[in-house]
């Protein structure tokens, strides 16, 4: 696979703060690359600098040899412009240079590709948070870019909508187009991603194989026993857990592992199973950089899970 971009030492500061810290990374092309870390973290500086919309103050980055390589940048969030979608993307494209049979049909593509055609020629100023990502993230793919920079592309969107948007960028990839997405979503992460980047204060502490920084969590919700009863089949696990009181319900969650056994207590002692599902999870080693864990943890211990 060869390499798209190489990021080498790169700083970038204001005044005496420190945005990004002395950052290197390789992009091979064809990859999605995804940038986790708390607000702050220097997520979208890194994307900006790689977008050309910022200079480093130190270090480089050194783009493939040969042709020149076509960007394209999603912000991480799209104002209530006083345009149309169509509107929208017709000057982003002109901005870009496209010619305008070129810039009508791929505008026609687009729309169709983001469920927008309804909303073409309505005032985006009414839209919601997940409308405007849509058009937010058309824009960044006129013209086919080889390179797709994304800030927070799932953020403050619905369900359906992060469903739809992650399966687009897995047919990103299909395509080899090169991705870099920051994110709080281990969903984008488990489904998209071959590599994650983790920054903590502008700094990159730390290269992942997603499968090493996720883990699966089981959800469970049964009837028909306490909560108390729940935790005495759990006494034995060597696992985070969590359990919650609902009214006549009890709400659980463990990693899957213990949760399979759980299952199988819970049946034997005559519970009823209400729900099962899994979720996508964080793994403890970075749950503070990227802070996407929310619980309280194995009774008496106070660990995240």
């Amino acid at each position: 696979m060869s390499i798209l971009a190489t990021m080498c030492n790169v700083s970038k500061r204001y005044k005496n703060v420190a945005a990004l810290d002395d950052v290197t990374f390789t992009i091979e092309q064809g990859n999605v690359i995804t940038i986790v870390g708390k607000n702050a973290s220097g997520k979208s500086t890194l994307l900006l600098l790689l977008a050309g919309l910022l200079r480093p103050s130190s270090g480089s980055i050194e783009w493939r040899p040969g042709s020149l390589i076509t960007i394209g940048y999603a912000p991480d969030r799209l104002p209530q412009l006083n345009f149309t979608p169509r509107q929208y993307l017709q000057h982003m494209g002109f901005m870009q240079g496209m010619q305008r049979d070129e810039l009508r049909r791929e505008i026609d593509f687009r729309l169709q590709q983001f469920a927008l055609i309804h909303a073409a020629d309505r005032d985006m100023r009414g839209f919601s948070k997940g409308m405007l990502q849509k058009v937010n993230l058309a824009q960044a793919l006129l013209g086919r870019p080889e390179l797709l920079l994304l800030d927070e592309p799932l953020g403050g969107v619905d369900e359906e909508t992060q469903i739809t948007l992650i399966q687009l960028l897995c047919d990103l990839r299909e395509q080899g187009i090169t991705v870099l997405a920051s994110t709080h979503e281990p969903q984008l992460v488990q489904q998209a991603a071959q590599q994650v980047l983790v920054l903590e204060y502008g700094r990159l502490v730390a290269q992942y194989d997603p499968h090493h920084v996720l883990r699966t969590v089981q959800q469970i919700v049964c009837a028909g026993i306490s909560a108390s009863e729940v935790e005495s089949l759990l006494s034995s696990e060597q696992t985070e857990w969590m359990v919650d009181n609902h009214g006549d319900r009890i709400r659980v969650a463990v990693e899957k592992e213990a949760g399979d056994r759980l299952l199988m207590k819970l049946i034997q002692s005559g519970a009823s199973i209400v729900s099962v599902h899994q979720d996508a999870k964080w793994s403890n080693d970075i749950a503070d950089a990227s802070h996407s864990v929310v619980s309280r943890g194995r009774k008496g211990e106070g660990t995240t899970l």
